[in-house]
């Protein structure tokens, strides 16, 4: 018989349903709108499942409010959730909510999904799973269409920050600790824009709260393949949200590598159910891209397999990819995609903003060391491997340090080889800081934390620092401390710079998308000499949620209806 699984972080529950309900939003899409049917659907099938196993779940939940109770929890994670939906409830619209996020999650809410949308707009092509999962909980159907998604995958992240209280207890951080760290100043710089359905907000949120459970995971020696092989997926379902993380399903190799040297042949089946649950996460994100836009993935026209009539022109994608990338390099003309590193990277780190410079430049010196010491590392355990024959291989660490305190320099070095991975793609695909900056945080957090970490154990080995030591505070209790301090200066004037944007009203509906003044242009259906409008600004380039549809810029004479309605779709007419 095959032991229950037991699962390591409560967390995983909420990640699991996250990703769950995302993916079965986006099948729903498919099909029609996603709006009061599939939130019915929805809560019908999560009732049945209460009722199923509601004895398991009711001994699980008491077992959650006794752990909170003896850690003293609660009221901190209250604190989390009050402030996220604080922040959650208003504050400042991202400029690109208004200028197609919006317009994007009102077609999702209407239609599910319309042939050729992108050529009616080429950022309606811009697939995301965030904007199907901000559809489905968006409540349209009761008149006002909400967008908390930010604000949620942002207090996932907060309370991963909770388990900073034990450095008190502990004594000491854990590298998990100084991601932690990253993430705190990471939340307060985000904590303005809460109220748009940004997709950036929601991946790097995510992305950290996966580095954070790896690192525990990797610090406890976790031998069980499912917990890193499920947190695995997980940067599958982000690759579907933001495709600047994609690098990040490279962690899958870890889990399944150790899979094959414990199991060798037995290996196979977890190893494709595990492959088989990726793909389940990343279809309907393909096929959606492929109705959007005629690409699997849209603006990369390399992947051009398909000729639908409904897909955007070869031409019309290759300048999008092109402007994405010279957008993400600092420039607006197209041709900056093409030019050398030299003509762009200067100006480019110039205009980088101050707390992401220094950083990049740690991250840049580090990678010589690190590559070096990848290789070096990775050479001593194949030839540690190789020389055990069939004796039976343990988990011998290369470093014997304390427990928690260091995680093993091979799975450090491959952590760290992963990040590196990701700050490249994010460098050479589009190297906004919105997009990407996260990445930089979190190599100069792990880099930095290892050498202080490796500093304090050599501290506490020597007598006279333990002499000093005496009487004195922990290094644990001192980073707490200054943890605290900056929490609270932080949350005070995130409050106090908000309160000119802050009206009563906003404790009860969620502040609303921005509205602007538009002009529309009518389409022909072929029927009976029926049209259909296409609303435009008069002003600037944003329109918002309402009306719909609309576009940044008068476009509809680019484009011709496939049928008698918007759900039939769109394809390019011929300039």
């Amino acid at each position: 018989l095959i032991p229950p699984y037991h699962i390591r972080f409560r967390s995983s529950y909420l990640l699991s349903g996250l990703v769950i309900v995302t993916v079965y939003a986006q099948l729903m899409s498919l099909i029609g709108g996603v709006g009061l049917i599939c939130n019915i659907i929805l809560l019908i099938v999560c009732i049945v499942l209460m009722r199923v196993y509601r004895e398991p779940l009711s001994a699980d939940m008491a077992q959650a409010f006794r752990e909170l109770e003896r850690t003293r929890s609660l009221p901190v994670y209250l604190f989390i959730i009050l402030f996220m939906a604080y922040g959650t409830s208003h504050g400042i619209m991202h400029y690109d909510s208004d200028l197609y996020h919006a317009q994007a999650i009102h077609w999702i809410e209407s239609y599910g999904v319309a042939p050729g949308l992108g050529n009616l707009h080429n950022r309606l092509a811009y697939n995301s799973a965030g904007m199907v999962l901000s559809a489905l909980y968006s409540f349209s159907f009761m008149g006002r269409s909400l967008h908390t998604v930010s604000g949620y995958c942002a207090m996932l992240l907060g309370l991963q920050l909770v388990p900073l209280k034990s450095l008190a207890d502990r004594g000491y951080p854990i590298l998990a600790d100084f991601v932690r760290m990253a993430g705190l100043y990471y939340l307060f710089s985000i904590f303005p824009e809460l109220v748009s359905p940004s997709t950036d907000t929601c991946v790097l949120s995510l992305f950290l709260v996966t580095l954070i459970l790896w690192l525990e995971l990797t610090a406890k020696r976790e031998r069980s393949f499912v917990p890193q092989a499920l947190l695995s997926l997980f940067a599958v379902f982000l690759m579907t949200v933001k495709l600047s993380v994609a690098p990040l399903v490279l962690l899958f190799i870890r889990p399944a590598a150790r899979l094959i040297r414990r199991r060798r042949g037995r290996a196979f089946l977890p190893i494709l159910y595990c492959i088989l649950a990726g793909v389940v996460i990343v279809a309907p994100f393909i096929i959606r891209n492929v109705v959007l836009s005629g690409y699997l993935i849209y603006p990369f026209p390399a992947l051009d397999i398909f000729s639908f009539d409904w897909k955007i022109p070869h031409g019309v994608a290759a300048y999008d990819a092109a402007e994405i990338r010279a957008y993400g390099r600092g420039g607006t003309d197209a041709a900056l995609a093409q030019a050398p590193l030299s003509a762009w990277v200067g100006a480019w780190f110039e205009r980088m903003p101050a707390a992401y410079r220094l950083p990049f430049i740690l991250d840049a010196a580090a990678a010589p060391f690190v590559l070096i010491t990848a290789v070096v590392t990775a050479a001593i355990g194949f030839r540690r491997y190789i020389s055990m024959g069939k004796r039976k291989r343990d988990d011998t660490r290369i470093l014997r340090i304390s427990e928690w305190r260091l995680i093993r320099l091979g799975d450090l070095m491959f952590f760290i080889m992963v990040l590196y991975a990701m700050l490249l793609f994010w460098f050479l695909t589009a190297p906004l800081p919105r997009y990407g900056g996260v990445i930089i945080w979190s190599i100069a957090a792990v880099l930095v934390g290892r050498l202080l970490m490796l500093a304090g154990e050599y501290i506490t080995r020597v007598r006279a620092g333990r002499a000093m030591a005496k009487g004195a505070l922990s290094a644990g209790q001192v980073i707490l401390l200054l943890v605290l301090i900056y929490g609270a200066y932080r949350v005070v004037y995130a409050i106090w710079t908000d309160m000119p944007r802050m009206e009563p009203r906003f404790l009860e509906v969620q502040q609303d998308y921005g509205t602007y003044e538009t002009a529309y242009r009518e389409l022909d259906t072929g029927e009976d000499g029926e049209s259909l409008r296409i609303y435009y600004p008069v002003e600037g380039d944003r329109a918002g949620y309402e009306p719909f549809p609309s576009t940044p810029a008068d476009r509809a004479y680019r484009v011709e209806l496939r049928g008698s309605s918007f759900r039939k779709g769109f394809r390019a007419v011929d300039q």
